[in-house]
């Protein structure tokens, strides 16, 4: 009977052991903000870049198994502004975003800052720029 116990704990042990292997790998993006926005008195327009490598599961180059897509979106005290899309398909490429005055006022004149958000094989990710002070 002990014999069978082992055998039946070796068995599940096993198999679970082949399901964690089940799990196929996916893609990550590693993302980080190359250039920080930046304000100042009378600014009409604040950039921030960023660039992103993704890493394939397989290790392999060449285009993405699945594109990842990467959320931005604006803040500042009174709202968000120019939410947009990017997507990545290959290795390593780079992204500029703006906010820029409106058509009603003749400059940005409140904090502004931006946040990055995508989701890939490692969970879920945001990256939050530094504030640019506007006057």
């Amino acid at each position: 009977m002990k014999r069978l116990n082992t055998a039946l704990v070796l068995a599940l042990a096993f198999s679970g052991l082949a399901l964690l292997q089940c799990k196929p790998a996916q893609d990550r993006l590693d993302l980080t903000i190359t250039s920080q926005p930046v304000g100042g008195i009378v600014i009409d327009t604040v950039f921030c870049t960023f660039q992103g490598t993704a890493v394939r599961s397989d290790g392999a180059a060449g285009p993405l198994e699945e594109p990842i897509e990467v959320s931005t979106v604006w803040y500042s005290s009174h709202g968000q502004y120019n939410p947009e899309t990017h997507v990545w398909t290959t290795h390593n490429q780079t992204r500029t975003i703006t906010v820029s005055k409106g058509a009603s006022y003749g400059y940005l004149d409140k904090p502004f800052w931006c946040v990055i958000s995508w989701s890939d094989g490692d969970g879920n990710h945001r990256v939050v720029s530094d504030t640019a002070h506007c006057e």
